[in-house]
């Protein structure tokens, strides 16, 4: 500020009049003269200015370096004071990250559960509406197989029972009626005949017998005494006796002579028990057609409901314990009832329910027909064998105690 106010002063121009002689030389004079103190005026003020400017810039840079020891001590502070905090922030921003990635993957497991869950659900609902039972009929069918499994298992049982009572008779079992052999049984067959079975009208009335037995000619007629009705009464020994009879009439089944023991262990006596073996073999292939009848109408396990759902429908000696054969009946007598169509109008499921009911019973029926059919087919084999041994003797001797076949 002082530099300035004395540059002006000095810098002052004397004044002059301008008619005054000599005027212009006295100006440029004075012009020289100030430009020689302006140029001096204007290096002292670059030098001087040099001068503070160095100064200040001194001052500055030491300011700033004061200043960034202060920064770095402060951040050097802040550091070995957060440095412990910043790892444990790390941590915890790294175990978010995993968190995270959990949480989004269990929304999407709860997702897909959920949607899982919805789709099961829908199915169900849908499986109900479609297989529910809609109407009385569906219900009372499922009761019956229940009914029919267990009379089935009951009728396997019997067939196999018929085919080792007849095994034993004809293999001359100890404890059979024919342990003696043929005559033996014949007496035995004579007995029971003349007891339970004689028409004393027969043989023009010289029957064996003068009154009729307790169930003349039973044994003699089939469409009574099996096919009469569907369930067969096995308690009755009278009636036991009678289908006895009669699988010895239908299959001409015959005990064989007994072997001497002292020809058992000769050639003879080995061939002749083989070929007994042979026939017993084929006489229980024949039998099993008739026994497998017979274990079909045998009395199976107590079943009120089928006995009242053939009532409903009519049926006045319906069998409070019946067999595979009156259960499938009772299953017929249901498809014959109005009462099953007029339902099928109830509901749309209810066709396709009882569609699929008929189908699997039209499934069981097959299997039971191919069962049978595999008993006649192995009747007719053995009846194309017999053929055969019979046109070549060569092949086979005829057996001299079981009958010609």
């Amino acid at each position: 500020m002082a530099i300035g106010i004395a540059a002006t002063l000095t810098l002052a121009t004397p004044a002059f009049a301008q008619c005054e002689v000599g005027a212009w030389g006295a100006a440029n004079t004075v012009k020289a003269q100030r430009r020689v103190k302006v140029q001096g005026m204007t290096a002292a003020l670059n030098s001087a200015y040099t001068a503070d400017v160095l100064t200040a810039k001194e001052t500055l840079l030491l300011a700033l370096e004061e200043m960034n020891t202060v920064i770095i001590g402060k951040l050097g502070s802040f550091w070995e004071e957060w440095h412990q905090a910043m790892e444990d922030m790390t941590a915890q921003l790294s175990a978010t990250l995993v968190d995270r990635t959990r949480q989004t993957a269990e929304n999407e497991d709860a997702k897909n559960v959920a949607l899982a869950a919805k789709t099961q659900q829908k199915k169900e609902l849908e499986a109900k509406e479609t297989y529910e039972p809609a109407s009385e009929a569906i219900c009372r069918f499922d009761t019956i197989n229940e009914d029919l499994n267990e009379s089935d298992a009951i009728s396997d049982a019997l067939t196999v029972g018929y085919s080792m009572d007849f095994r034993n008779i004809g293999g001359n079992n100890k404890n059979s009626i024919a342990r003696s052999g043929k005559a033996g049984l014949q007496k035995s067959r004579w007995e029971v005949y003349r007891d339970k079975f004689c028409d004393k009208e027969s043989n023009n009335g010289r029957a064996g017998c003068s009154e009729d037995g307790p169930m003349a000619n039973a044994h003699i007629l089939p469409s009574k005494t099996i096919f009469g009705k569907p369930t067969i009464d096995l308690d009755d020994a009278n009636t036991r006796d009678a289908l006895r009879e009669l699988t010895f009439n239908i299959t001409g089944y015959e005990a064989t002579d007994l072997i001497p023991v002292t020809a058992f262990k000769s050639f003879q006596g080995l061939e002749q028990r083989q070929e007994n073996r042979e026939y017993l073999a084929q006489m229980d292939a024949v039998g099993a057609l008739v026994y497998s009848t017979v274990a079909e109408r045998g009395m199976g396990d107590p079943a009120p409901e089928v006995k009242e759902l053939r009532e409903r429908m009519g049926v006045t000696d319906a069998s409070e314990t019946p067999s595979k054969r009156e259960i499938r009946q009772s299953i017929v007598e249901q498809l014959r009832d109005p009462a099953y169509y007029i339902q099928l109008y109830a509901n749309p499921k209810t066709v396709s329910q009882k569609e699929l009911y008929l189908k699997a019973y039209n499934v069981t029926m097959l299997y039971d027909m191919i069962a049978k059919q595999e008993k006649i087919s192995t009747v007719y084999a053995i009846q194309a064998a017999n053929r055969l041994n019979k046109a070549d003797r060569s092949r086979h001797n005829a057996s001299s105690s079981a009958p010609l076949r």
